[in-house]
């Protein structure tokens, strides 16, 4: 339990500090760091200013838009880099603390055999 309580708290600390160069976390919300602002969607004329109203709605819907996809490529692009970067984090403290695992048990079954082989005996002590 402690083991899965460490790592928990390991991928979290390092989750939180890797978020530092590409999107941060505020109050469980990830939002991009170097995109800028999201576009405002532009307002679109009346239909009753006729024909330059509706031209100068598509020129404010493409400007946007353009806009927008811009932001949205930078938006996914941090995202990735986050994804893969916390992924890659959890799976070397996965490889870490196995090894610190396996480590451990070897050193145990060690102490064991030395404490059958050479510890003193009176009869009385059980090895698990």
């Amino acid at each position: 339990m402690l083991l899965r309580q460490m790592f928990f708290l390991a991928i979290l600390l390092s989750f939180f500090s890797t978020l530092a160069h590409a999107g941060t976390m505020t109050n469980g919300q990830w939002s991009p760091t170097n995109c800028g602002n999201k576009p405002e969607e532009p307002t679109l004329q009346s239909s009753l200013g006729g024909v330059e109203a509706y031209n100068a709605s598509v020129l404010a819907f493409n400007e946007w838009q353009k806009a927008a996809q811009s932001y949205m490529s930078c938006l996914v692009s941090e995202a990735n880099t986050d994804s893969v970067t916390v992924v890659k984090t959890a799976n070397d403290e996965q490889i870490k603390l196995r090894a610190s695992i396996d480590k451990l048990k070897t050193d145990i079954e060690t102490l064991r055999v030395d404490s059958i082989t050479y510890g003193p005996s009176t009869g009385s002590e059980e090895i698990q």
